[in-house]
C-alpha cells in the first residue's frame, strides 16, 4: 500500500513538472511573440514617421507646381502614377497588419483555452490534502478488517 501511495504521489509530481515546464514553455513562446509584436510596431512607426515626412515634402511640391501652372499638368500625372504605387504598398502593409491582428487573437484564444485547462496551485493542494485524506481512511479501513 506505501508502494501504491508512494508511486502515486511520484505520478502527481512528475505530472505538476511536466505542467510547469510546458507551461513555462509556452511563456518563452508568448514573451517572443511579444518582442516580435514589439518589433513590428516599432518598424511601422519608424516607417509612419518616413510617410509624414514624405507627406510634407509632396505639399511643398504641390504647391509650387500649382504656381507653375501648365507644368502642374505634366507633374500631375507622375504623382498619380507615384500615389498609386504607395497606395498599393499602403494596401499591402494593412493588410499584414489584419492578419497579424487575427493571429494575435488566435494566440490569444489559445492561451485562455491553456490558462482554463490549467489546475491552480491552490486546486492542487486541496486534491493532495483530498488524497493524503482518503489514503488515511483507507489504511484506517484496512487496519480494522485485519484486526
Amino acid at each position: 500500500m506505501v508502494k501504491k501511495k508512494n508511486n502515486f504521489e511520484e505520478q502527481v509530481l512528475t505530472s505538476l513538472k511536466e505542467i510547469s515546464s510546458k507551461l513555462l514553455d509556452h511563456d518563452k513562446i508568448f514573451t517572443n511573440h511579444d518582442k516580435q509584436f514589439n518589433n513590428i510596431t516599432d518598424k511601422l512607426l519608424g516607417h509612419e514617421k518616413i510617410f509624414l515626412n514624405h507627406d510634407g515634402k509632396f505639399n511643398r511640391i504641390i504647391d509650387k507646381l500649382l504656381d507653375h501652372g501648365e507644368i502642374y499638368k505634366i507633374y500631375n500625372s507622375k504623382f498619380d502614377e507615384l500615389k498609386d504605387i504607395m497606395l498599393t504598398h499602403f494596401d499591402k502593409i494593412y493588410g499584414k497588419l489584419e492578419r497579424l491582428e487575427s493571429e494575435y487573437s488566435l494566440l490569444n484564444a489559445a492561451l485562455k483555452r491553456i490558462e482554463e485547462k490549467m489546475v491552480s496551485r491552490e486546486e492542487l493542494a486541496e486534491l493532495k490534502k483530498q488524497t493524503l485524506d482518503l489514503l488515511k481512511r483507507i489504511e484506517s479501513l484496512e487496519s480494522k478488517v485485519g484486526a
